[in-house]
């Protein structure tokens, strides 16, 4: 029999599992197409509604890396649309 290959969220929590109690975390950030303000200067009619800001993936980063994030651990963060 075949062995099936791990999926990315059982690997996630495996690697949050041994973060615990460390004071590090193991989170993933989701996202779809990226938009960046270069893309919306070339094509200013574009709807980019279900695209991701740079600006925003930047901000979940900096948000995951903050004290306040400090207890989220094995979490999936969807990002979906920008504004």
């Amino acid at each position: 029999m075949q062995q099936r290959r791990p999926r990315p969220r059982r690997g996630r929590w495996a690697l949050a599992d041994r973060f615990r109690g460390s004071g590090a975390t193991a989170n993933i950030i989701v996202v779809g197409a990226i938009v960046t303000p270069a893309m919306r200067a070339e094509s200013p009619d574009k709807n980019f509604s279900t695209f991701t800001s740079a600006e925003e993936i930047a901000d979940a980063i900096a948000c995951l890396c903050s004290d306040a994030a400090a207890s989220m651990n094995g979490q999936r963060i969807t990002l979906r649309g920008a504004s």
